[in-house]
């Protein structure tokens, strides 16, 4: 078969969970095979570290104006982009880059689209227009989270395919976490964007009030960079650690660039989110040999065995968070056990087999 180029395209390469998963692919795929990769972002709204990873992988990428986002010369630019680098795939993870690569299929019938579903609330908002529109010119619609998966079966969205988020294991691997060194003393540790409305570090550090009150010796790292939409986001967690008498306790670390270190340092993980699409942080503290606590909402849940390998809390209940934080402070064979369980779970969740599914699925389009 002939060379497929494939064209990663999207709104905007913020810190996000999508970004980095194409970063990720775009890392660990092998340059022997007969797939090549482009990106282009539609609006010059990036995160400049991404951009470096970008540059540092020698990946052809391209950031367009955003004040040029809404012009009807864009599509024209679009075309004569999409026939300048041959494309033959436009792979696009949110709607805004989706429209777009909609209408250049209109007038390049022969480009081929592939839509990555990131999150729960997308396909259920659908018109019976806009689903009519995405089955007639979509044809590979990828569930990140079987959750997703069955809304789009149960929807009717045609051609649609199952392949779960995944993450490079060896890269969090390499330290794995020796839990439970201390049984006087407990290393929290959360990662996840300072989006207080989704991630809901709120009743985290209300959980860690009540553990401090309980008598636990503990300390939480928050690690997660401001979401653009909320940018008082680290007044907000600095002011109610202080409300909640753990000041001293937790600290707000923002955007790292050696999570895997942090989570090797850790006892316990714990992501208290209100909402989640397929959280890629979820595995990569698995990967690095840690426990989870984690919300019972659907997608945590998908991949939390209660009492296997981690606990599940009543989302928004910080009390109930507060008492699984103590059943494992006050059991640290539990704690280990769970350990033990999470690292043998995510095994089956490497980056290459993901890869793999992907290029699978960029064939068999190109073969219809």
């Amino acid at each position: 078969m002939n060379n497929i180029t494939v064209l990663h395209m999207l709104s905007c390469f913020r810190v996000g969970g999508a970004e980095k998963l194409i970063l990720d692919v775009l890392e660990n795929y092998h340059n022997t095979e007969n797939i090549r990769y482009k990106v282009l972002i539609l609006k010059d709204e990036v995160s400049e570290k991404y951009i470096k990873k970008l540059e540092e992988l020698g990946v052809e990428f391209f950031i367009w104006k955003k004040r040029e986002y809404k012009s009807p010369f864009r599509l024209i630019k679009l075309i004569e982009f999409i026939k300048k680098h041959k494309i033959d795939i436009i792979h696009t993870h949110e709607e805004g880059s989706k429209r777009w690569s909609l209408l250049c299929k209109v007038f390049k019938p022969d480009l081929k689209l592939i839509y990555t579903i990131h999150a729960s609330a997308i396909i259920p908002s659908y018109s019976f227009v806009k689903k009519l529109l995405h089955n007639k010119l979509i044809d590979g619609t990828i569930s990140i989270a079987k959750y997703i998966h069955k809304q789009c079966l149960d929807l009717n969205i045609a051609n649609s395919y199952y392949i779960n988020n995944c993450i490079d294991i060896k890269l969090f691997a390499k330290n794995r976490a020796q839990v439970s060194k201390n049984p006087e003393f407990l290393n929290i540790i959360n990662v996840s964007r300072l989006s207080l409305y989704q991630k809901n570090q709120e009743v985290l550090i209300k959980a860690l009030g009540e553990c401090k009150k309980r008598g636990l010796n503990f300390k939480c790292n928050f690690v997660g960079g401001i979401f653009y939409k909320f940018p008082d986001a680290m007044q907000t967690v600095t002011e109610l650690a202080r409300q909640n008498n753990v000041d001293s306790e937790a600290f707000f670390l923002g955007d790292r660039d050696d999570v895997p270190g942090l989570l090797s340092e850790a006892d316990l993980f714990i992501l208290s989110s209100r909402f989640e699409g397929m959280p890629l942080v979820l595995l990569e503290a698995m990967a690095a040999g840690l426990p989870i606590i984690g919300s019972n909402i659907i997608s945590i849940n998908e991949f939390i065995n209660h009492g296997e390998n981690g606990l599940l809390f009543e989302s928004e209940n910080h009390l109930d968070l507060a008492n699984k934080i103590c059943e494992l402070y006050h059991d640290r064979e539990k704690l280990k056990f769970m350990a033990e369980n999470a690292y043998n779970f995510v095994q089956g969740f490497d980056i290459q087999t993901m890869i793999g599914k992907y290029h699978e699925l960029y064939r068999n389009v190109m073969k219809n």
